[in-house]
């Protein structure tokens, strides 16, 4: 049996992965391109297969997904909305690349496509309710249930990072007040860490962002909780809290048998896990917890595109 190929267009707000990827979920070719929101929708869209075009096998490839952030219609793949891209507003993607590229091609939110690729590479495709939240600029889930992708009545299925926790709580950049992404969006945890420092100096989190503010991150605090700094813990510890309360949220709505946690934020792994437990624990359904399978996903850098390559098996129901 000769093995298939499939191409995956991964969109983010800094990047575009593009990947050819075969069968065994393995990414066999890859090419970035930076992603340029001035720029019309029909010029991107023609860059992106012209520099698809020149991937080992894409002469074979039949079928194109892709993954991007924003409100989407999945059966005619528009994309109706991206806070990161306001030039695409109603872009028509799917009628645009398959004209492009003579391929069938399947559009779907980003955070549906890191689902189907954590399916595939972190449950084994053995997860029957699994759900994938991507910690990173923003907070995006994807639902698969009973082995099939939940989109919802309109597609938004998945806005779980903004969920309101705090009533008139810290501005969030979808317009609401207190959204969880307004707690555990990238940007939002470096803002508390800059105003958190204030009040409580660390050497070593001034030393490794040179005394710039503008420098420190999830992934620097991380690095300095790692040299034991207390400080970093602190601030990851405030961040874990809101992750608990997310996962606690998920658990009580959904029920899954698997959360994949992927995304920049993950990688700070027990420090931010740790505190999550200890909210968790507190819940009337603590019984519940050693049930569920919670676990940062290995594949971070390649769960999107290799979902996007997957998404048209996974939609045609053969996964």
């Amino acid at each position: 049996m000769s093995e298939e190929y499939f191409l995956g267009i991964d969109m983010g707000g800094t990047s575009i992965k593009i990947a050819i990827v075969n069968d065994a979920y393995q990414i066999i070719d890859t090419v970035s391109l930076p992603t340029d929101p001035k720029k019309e929708p029909q010029e991107v869209l023609q860059e992106i297969i012209s520099a698809a075009s020149k991937l080992a096998y894409y002469e074979k490839v039949n079928s194109i997904g892709m993954g991007i952030a924003g409100n989407l219609d999945f059966e005619h793949g528009v994309l109706i909305f991206s806070c990161n891209l306001p030039k695409w507003r109603n872009t028509p993607i799917k009628t645009t690349l398959e004209k492009i590229s003579g391929k069938k091609v399947f559009v779907d939110n980003d955070g549906n496509t890191a689902a189907i690729g954590s399916y595939f590479l972190d449950a084994h495709q053995e997860a029957n309710n699994l759900v994938c939240l991507t910690l990173g600029t923003g907070i995006g889930c994807g639902y698969i249930i009973d082995k099939k992708m939940y989109r919802g009545s309109r597609y938004i299925a998945g806005e779980i990072g903004h969920c309101t926790v705090i009533l008139d709580g810290t501005p969030c950049g979808c317009g609401n007040k207190g959204c969880l992404e307004a707690y555990l969006g990238v940007k939002h945890i470096s803002q508390y860490a800059v105003e958190y420092l204030a009040g409580h100096p660390s050497e070593i989190i001034s030393r490794m962002s040179c005394g710039d503010p503008a420098k420190i991150t999830p992934a620097l605090l991380h690095k300095a909780a790692v040299e034991n700094d207390e400080v970093a813990k602190d601030i990851l510890n405030w961040t874990g809290r809101f992750l608990g309360v997310l996962l606690m949220s998920v658990i009580n709505y959904i029920d899954p048998d698997t959360i994949v946690l992927c995304g920049g934020l993950s990688q700070a792994g027990k420090y931010i896990l740790d505190p999550a437990y200890e909210h968790m624990r507190k819940s009337g359904f603590a019984q519940k917890l050693p049930n569920y399978n919670i676990l940062i996903s290995k594949y971070t850098s390649k769960l999107g595109v290799v979902g996007c390559a997957m998404l048209p098996s996974f939609s045609n129901g053969k996964q």
